[in-house]
């Protein structure tokens, strides 16, 4: 089951689905993760909300939030690590439009400051990323598990 659809038809995407949030402005989300059709991870932030909306979305893997949720990285490296950065806008409307860009062209106005880490519910935070990592150790260990009967299989059949 996909959680809240959040932005849909996202270029090279697709669709978006809100997954965790980490912080919230005026109630909506500002910082928080999304997962694709095919759970691949991902960092938004919501860098406008007058006149419209703004986000930037950059992909991330469970090492860079563990990095981010341990403040060892700052929020905006974290969002530059990939070579390619969506930004996705929504006017007054409901109209959303979305581009991607070299990480190197984003505005900086668009980042926290350097040096701004997370701040959070850390517990809270700390048990997300404990699911998560859970999650892709069992589909692991699932994939290897059927790796290994079809080895079994192959073997059995010449015998």
């Amino acid at each position: 089951m996909k959680n809240e659809l959040y932005f849909e038809r996202i270029i090279t995407i697709g669709n978006l689905y809100l997954e965790y949030i980490f912080l919230e402005f005026e109630t909506e989300p500002a910082f928080f993760t999304c997962v694709d059709n095919h759970d691949k991870l991902y960092l938004c932030l919501c860098s406008e909300i007058r006149g419209g909306q703004k986000w930037v979305v950059s992909e991330c893997t469970l090492g860079i939030l563990r990095l981010l949720i341990t403040e060892t990285i700052d929020m905006p490296s974290a969002l530059c690590i990939p070579e390619h950065v969506i930004l996705v806008t929504r006017d007054l409307q409901g109209h959303e439009k979305s581009c991607m860009i070299n990480t190197y062209d984003v505005d900086p106005l668009d980042l926290p400051m350097t040096g701004t880490f997370l701040k959070c519910d850390t517990e809270s935070a700390n048990q997300y990323l404990m699911d998560k990592e859970s999650a892709a150790l069992e589909i692991h260990l699932e994939y290897n598990s059927v790796q290994y009967e079809d080895s079994i299989k192959r073997l059995m059949s010449y015998i």
